[in-house]
């Protein structure tokens, strides 16, 4: 649930519209992947299967909604934070669905082991 809270809010601080159906999609299928990453690498689970399953859309439907929800993120002007996570595509054209997906995936599991390590961190200092 925690993370499905932070794949939110880093969705929203990227630019995404909550109102859109691939923002909740994306949410979940982030969620998941930093969750437990090594399920989804080399022949582990199918992202887009746990989709399916969990909201009962086609694989195509999903993929379209995100697909969407990209573009009008990527699109808008004030948004740098995600050209900058994504400097290697142009300005027309963004991210696939899967790169964003495991790109922001990474992005919260990092956050998450650097926020443990400064607590780590403190609590060494204040332990007698």
């Amino acid at each position: 649930m925690v993370l499905l809270w932070q794949s939110s809010a880093f969705l929203l601080r990227l630019g995404f519209f909550p109102q859109h159906a691939g923002f909740g999609y994306l949410a979940c299928a982030i969620s998941s992947i930093a969750a437990n990453p090594m399920n989804y690498y080399g022949h582990g689970s199918d992202i887009f299967g746990i989709l399916e399953s969990e909201y009962g859309i086609s694989r195509a439907k999903a993929t379209r909604c995100m697909r969407y929800s990209i573009a009008i993120a990527w699109q808008s002007q004030e948004n740098k934070e995600f050209h900058t996570l994504f400097k290697s595509y142009g300005e027309e054209f963004p991210p696939p669905v899967s790169e964003f997906i495991f790109r922001s995936a990474f992005e919260i599991r990092s956050a998450q082991i650097r926020e443990s390590e400064t607590d780590n961190s403190i609590s060494s200092v204040l332990r007698p």
